[in-house]
């Protein structure tokens, strides 16, 4: 079934309003790719912030902070305390103060050291009251609790600004840092969109494909005349619903197809002559036309049916193991006592290509053609007996009518008589083939097959025919040198009778030249040759030389008379006595007939 242009044109161009699966799946790994990026590159820099590092900046403000503090610390130690310093020393704390900004929020316990480290300072101051330099040698004990009240603020202080920068951080830290919002903006749509596209393909896939796959299953369970409609959804799917719709259509065309042809294929057989049955190795019938049936019957001699019997109870000829060969199997059925009319049967078992069980079984009632073959055996061997007995009284009184014996004729019926006494041999020799003919087909022609002394028979055989060959003008050649001391199993006068028809045939159809007869050893076997020099056989009438009433057509042949039968039946005496016959010939070159048979015995010279 061929589909229709409609159906080409919607597979070949889809719906160009709809996205195709493979598109969204591509943006779907797409975004997936982005979103995974962005993941990692979020990882990374939250994992660099995590580590609380400080920068090249923050570590050079914090190393100022620290060296200016030191600075400070020997001078409020180192100086006299005067009020001006005092307030300079004070600014220089502000100052300080002002730095820790730079460093952030971790750096608010430093803050908190710098202002213990301030009332450190006031305390210092107010409690000397001397302006002369203090030493750590000083006696008053309240002079050197403040001092080392100083000096422990200051170490603290120190103390708390190096920890702000104890890690170094990354430069590319900062740089990245402005990024972390965008990037976590960015990561949060790609999920929506990626979750959006999910939810697209759940309604545009899914629930189209169970749709599709639902109508699939009708179609496989027999529901043909449903049509596969469009379920909607991707693109790939409406292809896919045409493509099924465009399947369908050409199944249900199958299957009339089918159905016409198996209508047909029962009407053949219902109506055939001939019987056919299919059946099993086991000799099961599984189907069988009216005419098997029925030729089953008669072959059985009942009036049972034949599908579901074994036919191996039915026609014991079936053995188990005829069944189950694998060749082709031909058997002739006979059914019949004789006295009455017999049936003939011919049957033939093959196996079933790609089913190795299965035989197919064919019946031809052959009865009537086995009758008329009979008939026309019989009439035969009637009109040839028949036409024997007139042919010998015409030949004899022709005979006698040459030699005189009812007084001398004149030359022109000399001439006459003559006619008649060699087409009367001619006559007599096609009814004699005709009647060896049928004896051969009947089964009737008597051979008496003994071991014989070849030589002698071909020497007979040379005698009886060189003169009817020189006489006609030819050459008349032997060669019979290694034929002595061999012996062959024939019947010598069939032998005679084979060589006798190869020599007149050479002799018909050989007008000038030779004919010769020999033979020659070949191992265990022993050939017989006759050839000649005439006209020799077309290629194409080679392989039909040796059937019953073949002729070749050619201009001599009416003129050398002969009803086709004598290659014929040279071929049915040299096979019954266990010889083979074969010929090479060429068109103007001649011909050359052998015959082989196995050597018995030899003999001395």
């Amino acid at each position: 079934m061929v589909p229709s242009r409609r159906d080409e044109t919607a597979v070949a161009t889809p719906p160009s309003l709809r996205l195709s699966i493979r598109f969204r799946i591509s943006i779907i790994l797409l975004l997936a790719t982005f979103n995974t990026v962005a993941l990692a590159a979020l990882s990374i820099v939250l994992i660099s912030t995590l580590r609380e590092g400080a920068s090249g900046t923050e570590i050079a403000t914090a190393r100022n902070i620290a060296s200016a503090s030191v600075t400070l610390n020997e001078r409020l130690l180192s100086e006299a305390p005067t009020e001006a310093r005092r307030m300079a020393n004070l600014e220089e704390l502000e100052r300080l103060a002002a730095s820790l900004d730079a460093l952030g929020p971790a750096a608010g316990a430093a803050r908190e050291e710098l202002e213990l480290y301030r009332g450190a300072v006031e305390r210092f101051y107010a409690h000397r009251h001397e302006l002369a330099p203090v030493g750590e040698d000083d006696d008053d004990l309240h002079a050197h609790a403040h001092t080392a009240e100083l000096r422990l603020a200051h170490r603290r202080f120190v103390g708390s600004v190096q920890a702000v920068v104890v890690t170094e951080r990354p430069v590319w830290v900062d740089q990245i840092e402005p990024l972390l919002g965008p990037a976590l903006i960015w990561i949060v749509a790609c999920a929506a969109v990626t979750l959006a596209l999910a939810l697209s393909l759940q309604s545009t896939l899914s629930g189209p494909l169970a749709r599709l796959a639902a109508r699939a299953s009708g179609v496989a369970g027999g529901r043909l005349d449903e049509a596969v409609e469009d379920p909607g959804g991707a693109s790939e799917v409406h292809t896919l619903a045409v493509a099924m719709e465009a399947m369908r259509g050409r199944l249900v065309g199958l299957i009339r197809d089918l159905d016409r042809r198996n209508q047909e294929t029962a009407t053949i057989l219902g109506n055939m002559l001939d019987g056919v049955m299919l059946a099993r190795t086991d000799g099961t019938v599984l189907e069988a036309n009216p005419a098997a049936e029925a030729l089953l019957r008669l072959l059985a001699g009942d009036t049972a049916g034949a599908s579901g019997e074994a036919l191996s109870e039915r026609l014991p000829e079936l053995t188990p193991a005829v069944l189950q060969s694998n060749e082709e199997v031909e058997l002739q059925l006979v059914r019949g006592p004789l006295g009455t009319r017999r049936r003939f049967v011919e049957l033939r078992l093959r196996a079933v290509e790609g089913s190795p069980d299965l035989r197919v079984v064919m019946l031809r009632d052959v009865t009537a053609e086995r009758e008329l073959e009979q008939m026309k055996s019989d009439f035969m061997s009637v009109v040839t007996h028949e036409l024997k007995t007139p042919l010998t009284a015409i030949d004899g009184y022709a005979k006698l009518l040459m030699r005189g014996k009812a007084g001398a004729l004149p030359e022109r019926a000399t001439g006459f008589v003559r006619t008649i006494h060699d087409q009367a041999s001619v006559l007599k020799d096609m009814v004699q083939n005709m009647l060896d003919t049928s004896r051969l087909e009947a089964g009737n022609l008597p051979i008496h097959a003994e071991p014989n002394d070849l030589a002698e028979v071909l020497r007979t055989t040379t005698s009886t025919w060189r003169g009817s060959v020189e006489a006609r003008g030819l050459r008349f050649e032997s060669d019979l040198a290694e034929a002595e001391g061999v012996r062959v199993l024939v019947d010598p006068f069939r032998l005679q009778q084979v060589l006798g028809n190869l020599l007149s045939n050479a002799l018909k159809f050989t007008p000038e030249g030779a004919i010769g007869i020999g033979a020659e050893r070949e191992g265990s076997r022993v050939r017989i040759w006759v050839r000649d020099t005439g006209r020799g056989i077309p290629p194409e009438a080679m392989a039909r030389v040796f059937d019953k009433f073949f002729q070749v057509e050619r201009g001599d042949t009416r003129v050398a008379g002969g009803a086709g039968l004598g290659l014929y039946i040279c071929r049915a005496l040299v096979e019954a006595q266990g010889g083979t016959i074969g010929v090479r010939s060429s068109p103007g070159e001649g011909s050359r007939f052998h015959l082989e048979f196995p050597v018995i015995e030899e003999q001395g010279p």
